[in-house]
């Protein structure tokens, strides 16, 4: 019975009231200065964080995230499906680990590029890794690593990567029964069929394998050429947020618009979703919230370092979205 769920649901819905505010958030970009910005800070869910860590917002952040994992999965019924998150930071982890290796990076380097909210520790995972025992730790990631060790472009091993990780997360999906997860695996098959079709089609002369994931609303049929594809984006959250994306794409080729589109997206789904407090949809809703909070703070202060004026910093947060 989803009412198993009342509690957790409940408090995850209480939880959002920690989350980035709009004040807040404008705060934060309105700051003159450093010290500004770590005022405004100290009115944000960052404030006992960043005591704890003596103002180090780096660190402060990664806390942020791994403390919200861990609450989750205390309070969470089945915390079993959460791995579907932190799934996603292994593979992530495990992309980390490819490149960094391809671009000479040192085990150091490579470490800081990566999440703590994986299942598994990073170190472990990189350990494992660099010991061609990643196979071992996990079969999933073992399997994504022999694929994408094929493949030399940075964009194929992304694509490979994230393949896997949905591959994977279905499996999850069709074992539970959950009617909530499995709408949200089939939105994230969705968008990545469509977004790896296009992606496929613009480097055609790139050989690739098949990229298309069963489990989906789509049929295969249905994603032939670049135009067609364009044409399905309107059949997820309708035409209308997508209009500007797509016209971005056919004037200059980015996907810089698609990707943020298809994140806005699905943070807004969950947040509707999140409603519902008799399912695990307020936990889902309330991690990625609290994840994009995270990102946004960290841009911020990027620019900020950087001396950008505000409407640049503005236009960072506009484009920003998830590494997945």
């Amino acid at each position: 019975m989803q009412s198993k769920y009342i509690y957790a649901g409940t408090r995850a819905k209480t939880l959002e009231q920690e989350l980035l505010t709009d004040t807040q958030r404008e705060v934060l970009l309105g700051a003159k200065t450093m010290d500004e910005f770590f005022a405004g800070l100290q009115d944000t869910f960052l404030a006992p964080y960043l005591a704890r860590e003596s103002g180090d917002l780096s660190t402060a952040l990664e806390e942020a995230v791994t403390d919200a994992k861990q609450l989750l999965e205390q309070i969470a019924p089945e915390p079993e499906l959460l791995n579907v998150l932190w799934l996603k930071y292994d593979f992530y982890n495990l992309k980390a680990a490819i490149k960094g290796t391809i671009a000479g990076l040192s085990y150091d380097e490579i470490k800081e590029n990566c999440y703590k909210t994986g299942i598994y520790d990073a170190d472990r995972l990189l350990q494992a890794y660099q010991s061609d025992r990643i196979g071992v730790l996990d079969s999933r990631l073992g399997r994504a690593n022999t694929e994408a060790q094929t493949y030399n472009r940075i964009a194929d091993i992304d694509l490979i990567l994230n393949l896997h990780y949905l591959i994977s997360i279905r499996e999850v999906a069709f074992k539970t029964g959950n009617l909530f997860v499995r709408s949200y695996i089939i939105l994230l098959i969705d968008l990545f069929n469509l977004k790896a079709a296009l992606r496929t089609k613009a480097f055609q002369k790139t050989p690739i394998r098949d990229m298309f994931i069963n489990g989906g609303t789509f049929h295969k049929h249905e994603l032939e050429d670049a135009e067609t594809v364009l044409d399905q984006f309107h059949r997820i959250g309708g035409p209308a947020i997508w209009k500007d994306a797509i016209e971005e794409y056919r004037k200059n080729g980015s996907f810089t618009q698609i990707e943020k589109i298809s994140e806005n997206y699905i943070a807004a789904w969950l947040r509707d979703q999140s409603y519902e407090i008799f399912s695990a949809a307020p936990l889902f809703a309330y991690f990625t919230a609290r994840k994009n909070n995270v990102q946004q703070i960290r841009a911020i202060h990027v620019s900020k370092a950087a001396n950008l004026p505000e409407h640049d910093t503005r236009a960072t947060l506009r484009n920003l979205y998830s590494s997945l």
